[in-house]
């Protein structure tokens, strides 16, 4: 019996293919002639170009904004999270629109590891319908590439005059406010509320003047001081009476800084069955403070201190991750929390650790 190894379906395992009758290879008639072994080691030397479906690794590769005002901050991230047990490069990034702008928080992606997608949208140069496609193209045998697609509709009777929801760096328990501006030109369109989905923001709207062009709004966002620490990026969503319009979206991002502050995601890399990885952690507070307890709930985690600087405000914990030999080959990710004491009082952090389980 020979055998064929179909290479144009897409393949989501790392390593499957699929034995059917007949044809070899690319499609030409078998050489009967020829020893099945010969056949045998040939397909898998083909078979070293492995065919991940990329779009699979983000959550979504597609955005609509909705409605927006002119002048304001539109921007969406897309998250990539390598499941495979290779690391990807991504060798070009372009959008097919100038009203859209691209930055990628990495180009090598280790297994286990994230890479962020920000696409922002030029409201202020362009207005009515517009869309854009960004294309990732990663590096392999073959190129790869994955479309990412955003849309937004810019209206040009609603416009952000001045000022901006953009917080930056907040302190940690102090409260911070931003405003900005908003006209309203259509006859009759007035704005009637203002939403956030978070309840560590308070929002607040009036009308600050009028005449025959239309309506001026003072828009007002304040953050509360029970706010976490951490990089915040939320939607403040606008109504208006214009029936035709279901949504109009606002951007509020910026980082709340705690008296503990910790890299987000630390990433191990490959580890093999019964195999130990460990890397540094490095913790810094804004006073100098003591590590009382490091906690996780996976059992392959420990934790070691190091050492200590610049006067206790600086210290660096041993991370190691010990596989159990039957673990299954596959990624993992779990949450740390580091605890501490200070003289202002006690205070944690948590940081994500991930990594892939498989043999190297």
């Amino acid at each position: 019996m020979m055998v064929e190894y179909t290479f144009s379906e897409r393949v989501t395992r790392y390593h499957c293919v699929r034995p059917v009758l007949g044809r070899v290879g690319c499609g030409r008639k078998a050489c009967y002639g020829l020893p099945s072994c010969l056949v045998l080691i040939w397909v898998g030397w083909s078979c070293t170009v492995r065919a991940y479906e990329l779009e699979d690794l983000f959550a979504t590769t597609s955005h609509d904004f909705g409605s927006v005002a002119r002048g304001g901050d539109v921007a969406h991230r897309f998250e990539l999270r390598n499941t495979t047990p290779d690391t990807l490069k991504i060798t070009s990034v372009r959008s097919s629109c100038d009203c859209a702008s691209v930055e990628v928080s990495t180009k090598s992606i280790p297994p286990g590891g994230t890479c962020d997608v920000d696409v922002q949208m030029d409201t202020r140069s362009y207005v009515g319908r517009r869309s854009a496609t960004v294309t990732l193209t990663f590096d392999g045998t073959t190129a790869r590439e994955v479309q990412l697609r955003l849309s937004a509709y810019i209206r040009s009777d609603i416009e952000v005059l001045e000022g901006a929801l953009q917080f930056g760096q907040v302190e940690g328990g102090k409260k911070a406010e931003r405003r900005l501006v908003i006209a309203v030109r259509r006859g009759g369109c007035q704005i009637n509320g203002l939403t956030t989905d978070s309840r560590y923001f308070e929002s607040s709207w009036k009308e600050i003047g009028r005449s025959e062009s239309g309506h001026r709004y003072e828009v007002v966002l304040r953050l509360r001081r029970s706010a976490p620490a951490g990089v915040f990026r939320i939607p403040v969503e606008v109504s208006v009476t214009d029936r035709r319009v279901k949504r109009l979206v606002l951007l509020a991002d910026g980082e709340i800084s705690g008296p503990l502050s910790v890299c987000e995601h630390l990433i191990l890399g490959t580890v093999a069955p019964g195999a130990t990885q460990s890397c540094n952690l490095v913790i810094r507070g804004r006073e100098a403070f003591e590590i009382s307890r490091i906690s996780c709930e996976d059992h392959r985690f420990s934790f070691q201190q190091v050492r200590t600087g610049s006067e206790g405000k600086v210290h660096v914990v041993r991370v190691s991750f010990r596989a159990d030999p039957n673990d299954r080959r596959g990624t993992f990710e779990r949450e740390v929390t580091i605890e501490a004491k200070m003289a202002s009082g006690a205070s944690s952090c948590r940081v994500r650790i991930s990594g892939v389980v498989r043999v190297k």
